[in-house]
């Protein structure tokens, strides 16, 4: 083995250190919600499925998941609130690219309909209030259906694939109040 080829030798430590502040530099730069991807353009779209009248869950889920994945979901929930001082310019950016990949998810019809505001989160509010559903009927169908799903010729995965469908939407009626935290818009209501 040559000192070269020992990976104690001093120049392949230096080589790995410069590798772990790289990774490091790297890691703290996506951490940070005001990092920006080369590929995180405003032509983005971050779903394949866009927002209707009749798929908010699901879209929402999906939208979340994006959001998520590009550390972006604090412009949308509040965690990342309008800054004053130094932050105000990044933040109008940022919130502006939020705000499109948001628009670029939603059908025409919806998208003629939205009330543009300063902020991704009222766009996002906006459209939870106007889309996600309590509905009794829907829920009463679903316990119907399930109850009523029966595997026939399907194969036992095409079977459980329709539960798990039918089930997924069920549960997505369910309240989301918990430890007196109200998320549903019941307490806006009383």
């Amino acid at each position: 083995m040559t000192r070269s080829d020992d990976p104690t030798s001093s120049g392949n430590s230096n080589s790995m250190e410069n590798v772990r502040a790289s990774l490091s530099s790297f890691l703290e730069q996506y951490q940070n919600p005001y990092f920006l991807h080369p590929s995180d353009s405003t032509s983005l779209v971050l779903v394949s499925n866009l927002l209707t009248e009749s798929n908010y869950d699901s879209w929402s889920q999906a939208m979340k998941i994006g959001l998520t994945v590009k550390n972006k979901l604090g412009f949308i929930n509040g965690e990342i609130p309008r800054p004053s001082g130094e932050l105000l310019s990044s933040w109008i950016i940022y919130n502006g690219i939020v705000t499109t990949w948001i628009l670029n998810s939603l059908s025409k019809e919806i998208f003629a309909s939205i009330n543009f505001s300063d902020s991704a989160q009222e766009i996002w509010a906006d459209l939870q209030e106007r889309y996600q559903r309590k509905n009794r009927p829907r829920v009463f169908q679903l316990r119907r259906e399930i109850s009523n799903l029966s595997q026939n010729q399907d194969s036992v995965t095409t079977y459980y694939a329709k539960l798990k469908m039918l089930w997924n939407e069920r549960i997505s009626y369910r309240s989301s109040c918990s430890y007196g935290k109200c998320n549903c818009g019941g307490v806006k209501n009383l």
